[in-house]
């Protein structure tokens, strides 16, 4: 810096090494004054609006992204950070629209489609969710998230053989997440497939113990068998992730 002064190509270059290096304000501070003589400079912004964003100032964040909208509407992942943030906020009929407008620009853009059906299940617009999660499986035939998600709302649609091959799918793709081994044994119970459901029951019990998170109905995917104290342990864990969330 001493050797080349305060170019912006050096400033612009601090704060994103601040910002890798989970220094926050230190890179909010470097990009100020990157914008401060590049107004318009679209990296320094959307650097800034990360930073913001980790840092905890939600709202200097939003307040970035409505400018970084208006100087790149053309890109995708702006809109999809945008909305990101939006839903923290809480905003979510406008989290929605920034989804949408990032799919709109980039069809193939799975994860925007896997958001959008996040905010679709969590209003009770199940077919809609349904959609985009295929959507998004369509451009990422193994995704994880897009099969969990479509197997948890397809549950919650009471459309059980649908969901057993989604989460079926998704227990495929990453068998160590205990949700998805959850939402499988619920879905199993209800729909009375008893092949291997002992089998799995013993599994998330194991994972229980061990401090692992459990599934989305815990009581129900405990069987007869489980002791007292895993019945506690069970109701325990699940009662401080639904507070975290």
């Amino acid at each position: 810096l001493k050797n080349q002064g305060e170019t912006v190509v050096v400033l612009q270059l601090l704060g994103i090494l601040e910002l890798q290096a989970g220094r926050y304000s230190e890179a909010v501070a470097w990009t100020t004054k990157v914008l401060a003589r590049e107004p318009a400079n679209i990296e320094a912004l959307g650097n800034q609006c990360v930073a913001l964003h980790r840092a905890g100032r939600l709202e200097d964040a939003a307040a970035g992204y409505k400018r970084l909208t208006s100087l790149a509407p053309t890109n995708p992942m702006v809109w999809f950070n945008q909305g990101h943030l939006l839903k923290l906020l809480g905003e979510r009929e406008n989290a929605l629209d920034s989804y949408r407008k990032a799919v709109k620009l980039r069809p193939d853009y799975a994860d925007a489609h896997i958001n959008i059906g996040n905010l679709l299940m969590d209003s009770g617009q199940f077919i809609a969710a349904v959609t985009a999660y295929r959507t998004a499986i369509e451009q990422a035939p193994d995704s994880f998230e897009a099969y969990k998600n479509l197997g948890l709302c397809l549950t919650r649609a009471n459309e059980l053989q649908n969901a057993l091959r989604a989460l079926r799918k998704a227990h495929s793709l990453q068998a160590s997440d205990t949700w998805v081994l959850g939402g499988l044994i619920e879905v199993q119970q209800k729909l009375a497939l008893w092949d291997d459901l002992e089998k799995r029951e013993a599994e998330l019990l194991k994972r229980l113990r061990t401090g692992r998170e459990i599934a989305l109905r815990p009581f129900q995917t405990l069987s007869i068998n489980a002791t007292p104290g895993d019945q506690l342990d069970c109701a325990t864990a699940w009662s401080q992730h639904q507070v975290a969330a």
